[in-house]
């Protein structure tokens, strides 16, 4: 297996595309669907490339990260297409942080 790939049993249980504890509420979601979340998460915040950040505002911020996505480096986490990047939540703001690992 090369890097980012997981199979087999780990810890007891089987590793496969569940959620790795029960009730996290985590799914498997179509090709079409995780498109629908990554634009989603893409809509929250405002993204500066030069500086590569993403800057949320108000006090929510929901930041959909997606790790691995098609096309970009192994072992990375992207938002608005950036890599390595700085996020920024105000003071205080709840922030739901949702993962979709694509590998």
């Amino acid at each position: 297996m090369g890097p980012g790939m997981m199979g087999g049993r780990m810890m007891g249980g089987v590793m496969g595309n569940y959620p790795i504890t029960p009730g996290w509420g985590g799914k498997v979601l179509d090709y079409a669907a995780a498109q629908s979340y990554i634009r989603y998460g893409e809509t929250h915040g405002k993204a500066d490339s030069k500086a590569n950040s993403v800057t949320f505002t108000g006090s929510d911020a929901v930041i959909n990260l997606v790790a691995v996505q098609p096309e970009f480096e192994d072992q990375t986490f992207e938002l608005y297409g950036l890599t390595t990047l700085a996020i920024i939540v105000p003071l205080r703001a709840k922030v739901p942080f949702n993962l979709l690992n694509m590998d």
